[in-house]
């Protein structure tokens, strides 16, 4: 069982979520009786086997993105596959990394950018299946995650504290934001970038493994606000309105910031594990951990209105249609939840 709280004290627990003794006793006997995340409403879903479907993927699934009709999956054997939602079935695969994809994104309706451990960014076209243009970070440090700019350009983040803009049609670097080599810039990120999220077209946040979050202004590559209160590390990060972003934290936490004055307005203890996964969804949240649980809360009381129990990592995701998501686990799975009767 993964345990981020081993190496602390039960006392810094209690105070970490500012529960009673009391409290603390009953959710530890939770885990131990495995009923703390048991699904409150019976809820449909179907699964789709990896291994048991006729798709060539038969690895852990790391990351995945909806098109109009279809999903886009990356493993660690690093293959991307196309799936036909009515079907199931894969319709073909994109191949050619020679590292485990870790990131994708849709950056028109025949364009995705994937990313490797390789530090290799390639530009796929869908209608032709072919590789585009093939981008080289050239350093020795993991790309994390990729978010899109417009039609033209991308932006990835890596472990180095690297953020870099890039122009997918010349391949090229266009700017290079955070920490130089043997020189940190003032206000740059101190770990690995874990994830970032767009505002505009010249400001993004960046989380990362320091603890903080911090804006961006595209133009210079300067930081322009940097958010602090988290104990653990950021693990991933959305936006929630254009005065508000909400960040998820290893230690289970989930924190609303509003944007201009960079105050955490509000710190739910959504999970007892690592947040992996955050999606907006009309007035709520969807929230996932890394034991399993995905749970919806009314970010207006901080009640868990729904919760679905995964017995395993949830290693992506993403919303699917006004009533239904769909994720990935450490079982090789592809679920669909119907999250309103």
């Amino acid at each position: 069982m993964f345990q981020p709280f081993s190496r602390y004290k039960k006392k810094s627990l209690i105070l970490a979520y500012n529960l009673a003794p009391e409290e603390f006793k009953e959710i530890i006997n939770n885990i131990r009786n495995k009923k703390l995340f048991q699904c409150i409403t019976k809820e449909e879903s179907y699964d789709l086997s990896i291994k048991d479907k006729p798709i060539d993927v038969k690895d852990k699934v790391t990351c995945l993105v909806k098109l109009s009709k279809t999903i886009i999956i990356c493993c660690i054997d690093k293959v991307i596959s196309i799936i036909d939602l009515s079907t199931q079935k894969s319709l073909y695969n994109l191949v050619g990394h020679y590292g485990r994809v870790i990131c994708v994104v849709k950056i028109s309706k025949t364009k995705i950018a994937s990313g490797d451990y390789n530090y290799l960014i390639k530009i796929w076209d869908l209608h032709s299946k072919v590789c585009l243009n093939n981008l080289q970070c050239y350093s020795s440090n993991q790309i994390t995650t990729i978010i899109k700019i417009n039609k033209t350009r991308i932006i990835t983040a890596s472990s180095d504290t690297y953020i870099k803009i890039w122009d997918i049609i010349s391949g090229k670097c266009i700017v290079d934001i955070g920490s130089r080599p043997g020189k940190l810039e003032i206000d740059s990120h101190t770990s690995w970038i874990t994830c970032l999220v767009k505002l505009s077209k010249s400001l993004i946040i960046s989380g990362s493994k320091d603890n903080t979050l911090k804006m961006w202004y595209l133009p210079t590559g300067k930081c322009i606000k940097t958010f602090t209160g988290h104990i653990y590390e950021v693990k991933t990060v959305c936006l929630l309105s254009y005065k508000e972003i909400i960040s998820g934290c290893f230690d289970g936490s989930i924190k609303i910031w509003d944007l201009s004055t960079t105050n955490c307005l509000k710190t739910i203890n959504a999970h007892i594990y690592s947040i992996t996964c955050l999606i907006k969804l009309h007035k709520s949240l969807i929230a996932s951990s890394c034991y399993g649980s995905i749970k919806i809360w009314d970010l207006t009381t901080s009640t868990c209105l729904r919760s679905f129990e995964e017995k395993v990592m949830v290693n992506s995701l993403l919303k699917l249609s006004k009533n239904q998501i769909i994720n990935t686990n450490d079982e090789n799975l592809i679920k669909i939840w119907n999250i309103f009767d």
